[in-house]
């Protein structure tokens, strides 16, 4: 079965985006917390090590951060867009998206959002999603 719609673009890289892995929370001397990762840009450029010390940064966002997370790097401040547990969702809908028949793919694909984007996901030519983030394709 063939569609009518254009196959989708290859995947590329958006300025700022990419992913916190080795993510860590360090209890700290004064009885807070400290968290430090690896921020990996989806431009394939190296990695950035950040440490925040709890005087750095608001402890509400602490559910916000973590391995996986996706978000957009400006200088020294991170901005989450996408935080671990909507991750673990968006995989999961991905996997179902997957699973259906190519008619439903290409009807998912014509009317997506951003979501795989932001999670640092494409879809390829037989409108499946598939990781493309240099971030996440290594777990």
């Amino acid at each position: 079965m063939s569609t009518n719609l254009e196959p989708p673009p290859p995947w590329r890289p958006r300025p700022g985006w990419g992913t916190v892995r080795n993510y860590h929370t360090i209890p700290n001397d004064h009885g807070g917390v400290d968290i430090a990762f690896r921020f990996i840009p989806d431009d394939g450029s190296a990695s950035t090590p950040v440490a925040l010390a709890d005087t750095e940064f608001n402890p509400a966002m602490l559910p916000a951060i973590g391995e996986f997370a996706r978000g957009i790097m400006h200088g020294t401040n991170l901005t989450i867009k996408v935080p671990p547990d909507g991750i673990a969702e968006s995989e999961a809908l991905f996997r179902e998206i997957n699973s259906l028949e190519l008619a439903k793919r290409a009807l998912m694909y014509s009317e997506r959002t951003d979501l795989a984007e932001d999670c640092g996901w494409t879809w390829t030519e037989d409108f499946t999603l598939q990781k493309a983030a240099p971030g996440i394709t290594d777990q």
